[in-house]
C-alpha cells in the first residue's frame, strides 16, 4: 500500500488482483482449512490401519509396502498438481485485466460496437483459464482410481489373512476393520489432495512475501518532519525551480516551475494534453518525485513531510468521484472524525441531504444506508465528494475539472458551493474549459512541462499573441463547433 505510483502503473492489473484476491484467499481461508482436514485424514488413516492390525496382526507386514506406494503416488501427483494450480492462478490474471478494461470502457465499447470482439476475446481467455482446471480434475480422477486400487489390494490382503487365521481372529474387530477399509481410499486421497493444496498455499505465501518485499516504498529517508496540527492553516503555496519526474530513469515532466499562490487565491492550471498540469498536482500530493527545487506550503517544504500526512491534510476533487460500497456515514467520514450532526450539516450545505432522505425514506436512519454505484447520479456523487471536502476543512482545495461531466444545474450548484463555502481557501484547479478560469485570481499556462505564462486571466487575455489567449480562442472555437 506504500508503493509509489510508478510501481502500480508498471504492474499488470491482473497480477495485482491475483495477489490481493486469489493468493490472499489461499493464505487466509484455504491454508488453515486444508491443514485441519489434512490432519484429520492422517488421523483417520492411522485409526483404520490400527483397527486392521488389531483384528489381524499379520496385516502390519503390508504397511511399509503401502507407505512406499503412497509416497510414489504423492510425489507424482503433487509435482503435477502443484504446477497446474500455479498455472490456474496465473492464467486468471489476463482474464481479470480484461474484465477491468471492459468495465472501465463500457461506454466506449458500446459506442463503437466492439461488443462482439470483446466477447470473443473474453471467451478465448476463459478457455485458457479453464484448461489447467480441467487437467487438474483429470489427475484427481486418476488419483481416486489408483488409490481405490490400492485399497482393494489391502482389502484382499486383509481377507486372505482373516480366512487363513480365522481361528485366531475376533470377528467383531474384523468387521470393524473391513468397514473402515471402505473409507481408507477417501482418507488417503484426502491426505495427498490436501497436501498438494497446502504446498500451493505455502507458494502463495512466498509470492505475497516476494511481492511485498520487491515493491519499493515511496517513503524516503528524511521525510519525517511533523508540522503542527493546524498545518496548512493559510494555504499559501510556492513552487521554486521545480523539477518533477515519475521514475528515476525517466526525463523530468516538469522543469523549472516557479510561481506562488497567496492565501485565499484561486489558481487555474491550463495547457494542452501532456503539458504537465496533472503532474504538478501529483507532485503536490507527493505521487510524483521532486528531483530539484521545492514546493512549500505555509512555508513548510513538503519534501520532508510524510506523504500520507500531506494527503490527509489536503482536499482533492477529481472528474471521477470515488465512493465506497459502504454506508453514507463511512463514505462521508472514512476516518470517523466527525459527528453525525457535522456530516448532515455538510451534506445540507451542498444540497444533497434532501436527495438522500428521499431515497432512504423516513423510517430509516439515512447515514446507515449502504451506498452503491446506482445510489446517486454522477453529479450527485460529485456533490457528495464536495461535502466530504467541506468536512475536512482544508485550507487548500485541489480541483480537476469536477464539473466536466455533469449537467448545467449541477455545474452551477458546484460552482456556487465552491465560491461560498471555500472562499477562504486556496484553490488550485486543472481546467479543460478555460471560461471557468476568467474569475480566478491567477492562471498558470504550461507547455511541455514548463511555465510559459503566469498572471491574472484578464492580463493574459490582453496579450493577443499570448499562450493563454491562443488556448482560450481554440477552446471557444471547439465549443462552437
Amino acid at each position: 500500500m506504500s508503493a509509489p505510483m510508478s510501481f502500480l502503473n508498471n504492474s499488470e492489473a491482473g497480477s495485482l488482483i491475483n495477489r490481493f484476491s486469489q493468493d490472499l484467499r489461499l493464505v487466509d481461508t484455504v491454508l488453515p482449512l486444508s491443514l485441519s482436514i489434512f490432519l484429520f485424514e492422517v488421523a483417520s488413516c492411522f485409526g483404520a490401519a490400527g483397527l486392521a492390525i488389531a483384528a489381524v496382526g499379520w496385516f502390519a507386514v503390508s504397511i511399509p509396502f503401502v507407505i512406499g506406494v503412497l509416497v510414489l503416488i504423492q510425489r507424482f501427483y503433487v509435482r503435477t498438481s502443484k504446477q497446474l494450480r500455479l498455472l490456474e492462478i496465473e492464467h486468471k490474471a489476463p482474464l481479470f485485466s480484461h474484465f477491468l478494461e471492459s468495465i472501465n470502457g463500457l461506454a466506449t465499447i458500446r459506442a463503437f460496437g466492439w461488443i462482439q470482439p470483446y466477447t470473443d476475446k473474453v471467451l478465448l481467455q476463459l478457455d485458457d483459464a479453464q484448461k489447467p482446471s480441467y487437467l487438474l480434475n483429470c489427475i484427481q480422477r486418476w488419483l481416486t482410481l489408483v488409490l481405490d486400487m490400492v485399497v482393494a489390494f489391502l482389502t484382499v490382503i486383509l481377507v486372505v489373512f482373516a480366512v487363513t487365521l480365522r481361528e485366531k481372529i475376533n470377528p467383531s474387530l474384523l468387521g470393524i476393520a473391513l468397514v473402515n477399509m471402505m473409507r481408507l481410499g477417501a482418507n488417503m486421497k484426502g491426505i495427498i489432495l490436501y497436501w498438494s493444496i497446502l504446498e500451493t498455499s505455502l507458494g502463495a505465501i512466498t509470492r505475497i512475501r516476494a511481492f511485498s518485499s520487491d515493491a519499493p516504498n515511496e517513503q524516503k529517508p528524511g521525510e519525517d518532519k511533523q508540522p503542527g496540527e493546524a498545518w496548512p492553516s493559510t494555504g499559501r503555496l510556492e513552487a521554486k525551480d521545480l523539477d518533477v519526474q515519475y521514475e528515476q530513469t525517466a526525463e523530468p515532466v516538469l522543469r523549472g516551475l516557479t510561481f506562488s499562490v497567496n492565501h485565499g487565491e484561486k489558481l487555474g492550471l491550463c495547457g494542452r494534453s501532456g503539458s504537465g498540469k496533472s503532474s504538478f498536482v501529483q507532485a503536490l500530493l507527493r505521487m510524483a518525485e521532486i528531483v530539484n527545487g521545492q514546493i512549500t506550503l505555509d512555508g513548510e517544504d513538503i519534501s520532508v513531510i510524510p506523504r500520507s500526512l500531506i494527503r490527509q491534510r489536503l482536499s482533492c476533487l477529481t472528474q471521477d468521484p470515488f465512493l465506497f460500497s459502504a454506508t453514507i456515514r463511512f463514505n462521508a467520514d472514512p476516518l470517523n472524525k466527525y459527528s453525525d450532526g457535522e456530516i448532515k450539516n455538510a451534506l445540507e450545505r451542498v444540497g444533497i441531504w434532501c436527495v438522500i432522505q428521499a431515497k432512504v425514506g423516513e423510517d430509516k436512519e439515512p447515514l446507515d444506508e449502504k451506498m452503491d454505484e446506482n445510489f446517486l447520479s454522477h453529479g450527485q456523487r460529485q456533490l457528495f465528494c464536495l461535502a466530504r471536502a467541506l468536512l475536512k476543512k482544508s485550507s487548500l482545495l485541489i480541483l480537476d475539472e469536477p464539473t466536466s461531466s455533469v449537467d448545467t444545474q449541477t455545474d452551477a450548484r458546484i460552482q456556487e458551493v465552491i465560491r461560498s463555502e471555500f472562499s477562504d481557501c486556496t484553490i488550485i484547479m486543472i481546467a479543460h474549459r478555460l471560461d471557468t478560469l476568467l474569475d480566478f485570481d491567477k492562471v498558470a499556462v504550461l507547455d511541455k512541462g514548463t511555465l510559459v505564462e503566469f498572471g491574472a486571466p484578464t492580463e493574459l487575455l490582453a496579450d493577443e499573441a499570448g499562450a493563454f489567449t491562443r488556448l482560450y480562442r481554440a477552446d471557444k472555437s471547439k465549443a462552437r463547433a
